[in-house]
Formats: C-alpha cells, structure tokens, sequence
C-alpha cells in the first residue's frame, strides 16, 4: 500500500557475483530476479575488465549460481560486455 506498486518479478538485482551475496539472496523470501555482470568468460581477462570482481573466481561464481538456481528454481541472467 505505501510501495510503488511493482511486483518482486519486476526488480532486478545486478551485480558482479559475490558468491556469498547470492546464498543470502537465495535465503530471501521474496523471489527477485537476479543478474550477474561477467563482462568475460576467461578469468584473466575479467579481473582486468572487472578489478572488484578479482577476489572471485568464476569457479566460485558458478557453483553459487548453480545453487541459487536449485533453492529458488528462477532463472537468472548473465550480462556480459562485447568490445
């Protein structure tokens, strides 16, 4: 009542995958919609894209995905930059 009125499958949260973020989001009543920014499949050349995200490695990143994906069954999307 004193909200905008959006249902949660209209938010999106966007981030650069911190692994333990995602679990806790995964905890989250509210189901939102989820969105990891890759901008790169190789890990050398994301933690030079992506300096914040060098103290994760896509291995990491990838299983937190993959359990979020088996505890709240909603699909997730994956951004990545083309140059």
């Amino acid at each position: 009542p004193s909200g905008l009125d959006l249902g949660v499958r209209k938010i999106t949260i966007s981030t650069i995958g911190f692994p333990a973020k995602i679990a806790r989001l995964a905890e989250h009543p509210r189901r939102y919609q989820l969105a990891v920014s890759l901008h790169a499949a190789d890990q050398a050349l994301r933690d030079h894209l992506v300096p914040l995200a060098r103290s994760v490695r896509l291995e990491e990143l990838h299983a937190a995905l993959r359990e979020y994906f088996e505890k709240t069954g909603r699909e997730l999307t994956l951004e990545y930059v083309l140059l």
